[in-house]
Parts: C-alpha cells; sequence; structure tokens
C-alpha cells in the first residue's frame, strides 16, 4: 500500500513539474522586455488543474528595471551653470575685431570713429568713477566745437548699423557718439552741449539702476529718445555675461532690452558689452536677440559687417584736448 502511494505521489509531482514549464508565455514576463515568440500545442494552451494551482502558489518574478542606456524620449540634462556651450557658433559671429585683422578679400569696410564716453562732469565731481572716464563739459564742449569746425558731424550708432548692414556709404567725416552707463550727468552735462553743436549720441544705459542714486530717470530716458539720442542695451545689472550661465546672461541681455522698448517704444538695434568682455556664447545670445551692432573697448576706427558684433571704439578721457581728437578721427 505505502509503495503504491509513494509511486502516485512520485507521478503526481512529475506531472506537476512537466505542467509548469509548459505555462504559456502570457504567464510570465518576458525577459529583457522582449517577447519571445513560443510554439503553443493544444495540451499546452489548457493547463491542468492542478498546474493551475501550483502557477498561483508562484509569486510573480520581478518586472525588469530599465536599463540607464534605453533611449528615451526626455530631453537632456541641461549644463550646469557655469558650463558654455561649445557647439560651433557661425563664423561671423566670432572673427576677430576689425582692429587685431585685415579686411578679408572683397570685404567692405567702414572707417567711422566711434568715440567712446563715460561721464561729463568735473573730475572732482565723478565720485566713485575712475579719474579717467570723466571728461568735463568744457572740454566736452571744445572737443565738439572743434569736429564741427573742421567739418565732421554726428550720426548714431544705429545709423552707422544699418549702413554697414545695406553696404551703404555714410558720408565723409562722419562719426559717432556713446556714452556709456547711464549716469544722470549725460542727460544734465552732456545733452545740452549736443543740442548746442547740433549733435546726435548712443545712450547705453544700464536699465537696473534707473531712478537711483546718481543714474538716469526713466522720465529722463524718454526724454533723450524724444530729442532724437538713440538708447542702447547695456544689459540689467552692468555684469560681465561671459561669466554668467546661458540663461542668466540672456536674462540681462533681453531684460534691459525690453524695459527700453516700454520707456522709447522702440526696441535697442545696439549692444554694449559690460567691460568689454565676452565670449562666443555671450556674442551668439547678442546675435540671437536681433542686435545689428555691439560694440566692445578694443580701440581703434574699423567696421565690417562681418565684425559687426565685435565692433571696436575710440575711448576718450580726459587728457584728450580738441587737437587730440581730431587727430583719433
Amino acid at each position: 500500500m505505502l509503495a503504491r502511494l509513494s509511486v502516485a505521489l512520485a507521478a503526481a509531482a512529475a506531472l506537476v513539474v512537466a505542467t509548469a514549464d509548459v505555462l504559456p508565455p502570457a504567464d510570465r514576463p518576458p525577459a529583457n522586455g522582449l517577447a519571445v515568440p513560443t510554439l503553443t500545442t493544444a495540451a499546452e494552451a489548457t493547463p491542468s488543474a492542478s498546474a493551475i494551482a501550483l502557477a498561483s502558489a508562484i509569486p510573480p518574478e520581478p518586472t525588469p528595471v530599465a536599463s540607464v542606456n534605453t533611449p528615451s524620449s526626455a530631453p537632456p540634462p541641461l549644463p550646469s551653470p557655469v558650463t558654455r556651450p561649445s557647439a560651433p557658433f557661425p563664423a561671423r559671429l566670432t572673427v576677430s575685431p576689425g582692429c587685431d585683422r585685415g579686411a578679408a578679400p572683397h570685404e567692405l569696410t567702414f572707417h567711422v570713429p566711434i568715440l567712446m564716453y563715460h561721464r561729463i562732469l568735473p573730475a572732482a565731481l565723478a565720485r566713485g568713477a575712475l579719474p579717467g572716464l570723466a571728461v568735463s563739459p568744457t572740454l566736452f564742449a571744445a572737443q565738439l566745437r572743434a569736429a564741427h569746425a573742421a567739418g565732421w558731424r554726428t550720426i548714431t550708432l544705429g545709423s552707422l548699423a544699418a549702413d554697414i548692414d545695406a553696404g551703404r556709404d555714410p558720408g565723409p567725416r562722419t562719426f559717432v557718439i556713446t556714452i556709456d552707463d547711464g549716469h544722470e550727468d549725460g542727460y544734465t552735462n552732456a545733452l545740452p552741449v549736443l543740442e548746442r553743436f547740433g549733435d546726435v549720441a548712443t545712450y547705453f544705459v544700464v536699465t537696473g539702476r534707473l531712478d537711483r542714486g546718481d543714474n538716469l530717470t526713466s522720465d529722463q530716458v524718454r526724454q533723450l529718445a524724444a530729442d532724437g539720442m538713440e538708447i542702447g542695451d547695456h544689459t540689467v545689472s552692468h555684469v560681465d555675461l561671459a561669466s554668467l550661465s546661458i540663461a542668466a546672461a540672456q536674462a540681462q541681455i533681453e531684460g534691459a532690452a525690453v524695459t527700453i522698448a516700454d520707456l522709447t517704444g522702440s526696441r535697442p538695434t545696439t549692444f554694449a558689452y559690460p567691460f568689454g568682455d565676452y565670449d562666443p556664447a555671450v556674442v551668439w545670445l547678442v546675435h540671437q536677440d536681433g542686435f545689428a551692432l555691439a560694440v566692445t573697448t578694443h580701440e581703434c576706427a574699423v567696421e565690417t559687417r562681418a565684425s559687426a558684433l565685435l565692433t571696436p571704439r575710440v575711448r576718450v578721457t580726459p587728457d584728450v584736448s580738441p587737437a587730440d581728437l581730431l587727430a583719433m578721427l
């Protein structure tokens, strides 16, 4: 009796094992997430009650974890805040400023002096300004008087940008006056001198400083624009853009452009790099924001369409006499 019972139990165990091995693929998770076709016989399609009972008692296999290399539609992670993009930039955005290279064959080259001023007030009143940045109103007037006596006239930087882009000669003895940083003396001291001689200038304003301390007010910016002066973008906070993340640099450039457009009704077309600092990514951002021309602190009077976003200027300091200015022009 016991012998026959042992034989029966062994046969039943063999049947259970054989049945478990032929469970349909649908009852098992596919390996590595890939479906493997399996031939199924009619007998396998209808497992016995014993096989079903055994299968229900077997814990399910864990779902495979996707490999870290599994393709995904998610975008790649953003670069860290100090990472600069390494993608190649169009050649016209990274070409050396005109001071450092010869003109390319068949390249139209302009030689319009772009004068760079900062403060128009006596050095004794410049307070925190560097001494070399303050030109007295008397000297400023004498410089412009000498320039006019020699037949020179001014245009805005935006006008020069349009001439460069169109390949149009702005005319002989033409120069540009730029006044950086947006200090109030640009309105109280420089504007009366400019208007006396019928001149125009491009004011590069730092919009985050407006209505604060000795900086221009919003109303003064509106009045400058109404009087024919150009208002250019010098960022929100006057920071070294090359040291910022891409998003932060873009916010500095675009934020100032939006404020200027709100104040004057016109979006700025010219830009000045704070401290003259830039890298290819910053130049690309200036290009992407639609600026026609951007100025640096490289010193000479050479402009080309290829280097329009790296245009040099001529620095004017307190020791530049009227005769010296004419020699610079």
